[in-house]
């Protein structure tokens, strides 16, 4: 099984500073670091990407370029996840995985 070592997250869900980022990481038990930029949306990524095509050194991988070009001076905050919280989510999950055949018993009897 994949362990991950620690989630970088990025987006419009961790625009409000640890909300977000708590329940991420509570739901993959995983660290999560949220950089100052996390909240600038899917334009000023797409400008990442495109600026990586256009500046990237010849077999430079995508993963290299943010390190060194693009995140290196960024700051970010980590947490790591709460296990209250973790056994919380793993509960939660559980109950919904349960709660599948209730809806699939609703969609096998709908009347149309």
């Amino acid at each position: 099984m994949l362990q991950l070592i620690v989630f970088l997250a990025h987006g419009g869900l961790f625009k409000t500073p640890l909300v977000g980022q708590k329940i991420v990481a509570a739901a993959m038990n995983t660290p999560v670091t949220v950089m100052s930029t996390a909240g600038e949306g899917g334009a000023w990524g797409m400008a990442i990407l495109a600026s990586y095509m256009m500046n990237k050194g010849q077999k430079e991988s995508l993963e290299d370029f943010l390190d060194k070009k693009v995140f290196e001076e960024v700051d970010g905050q980590e947490i790591y996840p709460d296990q209250v919280d973790v056994k919380g989510f793993e509960a939660f999950i559980e109950r919904y995985r349960k709660g599948l055949v209730i809806e699939q018993a609703a969609v096998d009897n709908l009347m149309l």
